[in-house]
């Protein structure tokens, strides 16, 4: 498994009194891929609770 994780995981909440404004997002966690190839191994900085959108996204070409 490479030191650089090929995915970084966020999580978003929607701001506002009903919920409809821009959401904030926090990375959480990092993803690898798996050594079999099926799957991602996962560490959670943070768990999120309540509300919200968690997603995994890989990181930009200029942000590697």
């Amino acid at each position: 498994m490479p030191n650089t994780p090929t995915h970084f995981i966020y999580h978003g909440k929607a701001t506002g009194k009903n919920k409809t404004g821009k959401k904030i997002w926090t990375r959480i966690g990092a993803a690898w891929p798996s050594k079999s190839g099926n799957g991602f191994n996962i560490t959670w900085e943070y768990l999120p609770l309540g509300d919200g959108v968690t997603v995994m996204l890989a990181p930009r070409a200029a942000a590697r």
